[in-house]
Formats: C-alpha cells, sequence, structure tokens
C-alpha cells in the first residue's frame, strides 16, 4: 500500500519565508556598511592626493612661510580683505579646482566624494575647503600649541549621517588624514583639531 506524499504545511512554508528574510537582512545590513566603508576609503585616498597636490601648489606660489609668520599676526588684522592677501600671499589656492587647473591634480574625479549626496553631488567639488575662511577663524595660541602642521585644512563631510553622528574625514596641513567622529550639529572647522 503507497502512502501518499506529505506537503509543506503552510507555517513551515512560513517559517522558512522568514529565515530567508532575516539572512537576507542581515547580509544587506553587512554589505551596506562595507560598501560605506569602501566609500570612505576611496575619500581618505582622495584626500591624502589632495594634500599632495596642495603641498606642490603652495610650494611653487607661496611669497613667504605662514609657518614662521602666524605668531606675529595682529587678530585685529583678520578681516576678509586681509585674510584673503594672506591667504595668496602664503600660496593657498583660491578653490581646490585650481590644482586640476594647474595640473597638481590629474583628474578632476578625486574631488568628487562617492558618498556625496544631493545638493553637494550636483557640484564639481565635494570636499570642504574653507579659504580665506580658514585665516579668520585661526586661533594662533590654539595652533601654535598644537604644531603648525597638524591644523585642518580641507574635510569631507559627505559621511555624516545624523541624528546618531557626525563622520568627517579631515586632511590636515602636514598630510594626515583621518576620521573625526563629532556630536551631531557641532560641525565647526576649529572643532576638527580635537
Amino acid at each position: 500500500m503507497m502512502r501518499a506524499q506529505r506537503g509543506w504545511t503552510l507555517l513551515e512554508l512560513m517559517i522558512v519565508i522568514a529565515i530567508i528574510l532575516v539572512l537576507a537582512g542581515i547580509i544587506y545590513a553587512i554589505g551596506a556598511y562595507a560598501m560605506e566603508r569602501s566609500r570612505q576609503a576611496t575619500c581618505i585616498s582622495n584626500l591624502r592626493q589632495i594634500g599632495i597636490a596642495l603641498k606642490l601648489y603652495m610650494d611653487d606660489h607661496k611669497q613667504s612661510d605662514w609657518e614662521t609668520e602666524i605668531g606675529s599676526i595682529e587678530d585685529s588684522l583678520l578681516n576678509e580683505v586681509r585674510s584673503e592677501q594672506l591667504a595668496d600671499r602664503w600660496g593657498f589656492p583660491r578653490s581646490l579646482r585650481d590644482l586640476v587647473r594647474g595640473g597638481y591634480l590629474k583628474d578632476a574625479r578625486l574631488l568628487r566624494c562617492p558618498s556625496a549626496r544631493p545638493p553637494l553631488a550636483n557640484g564639481p567639488v565635494h570636499y570642504l575647503y574653507p579659504r580665506p575662511e580658514i585665516l579668520e577663524e585661526i586661533n594662533k595660541l590654539r595652533i601654535l600649541r598644537m604644531r603648525m602642521y597638524e591644523y585642518p585644512i580641507v574635510c569631507d563631510v559627505s559621511h555624516a549621517r545624523p541624528p546618531w553622528r557626525d563622520l568627517y574625514i579631515v586632511l590636515r596641513m602636514n598630510g594626515q588624514v583621518e576620521v573625526k567622529i563629532l556630536p551631531p550639529g557641532t560641525l565647526q572647522f576649529s572643532s576638527l583639531d580635537l
């Protein structure tokens, strides 16, 4: 006598589907995390190359060393016009695109962050380069205390994911690139040296 084969019950089928969905969710979360880490690595590489290009540009265009003059600047002189003049004299480019125009960076895509979202993603440069505002926000004592070459000069703000954290990738004058996590809503260029 042959027995009829028993099929899957609805409950068994729902349990199998639930297990598959849980596994897919875990894989998706891990994949998204890995993709973001990959984008961060790309930005770190871009900022390192921008740092090298900035150093070369400044060596070619500076008329005096900002490192030696910073201690003698009067805070009252740091207005917009004076900051612009000092930035020119010290060799800071007016825009990061000047590095591409001058041949210091070979590819303009190095100025774009793969994690950028609109409206930032629509522009040609995704990295924050506050020139000459760098000089307007300068705290001479802080710079002298932290050694001048550790001063932050370019920042990638595209990796910030509110509300739980603000993640920034910072390029310093000495070419060092680091990832900083700040409390949400506290981005000021001067806070990046913490």
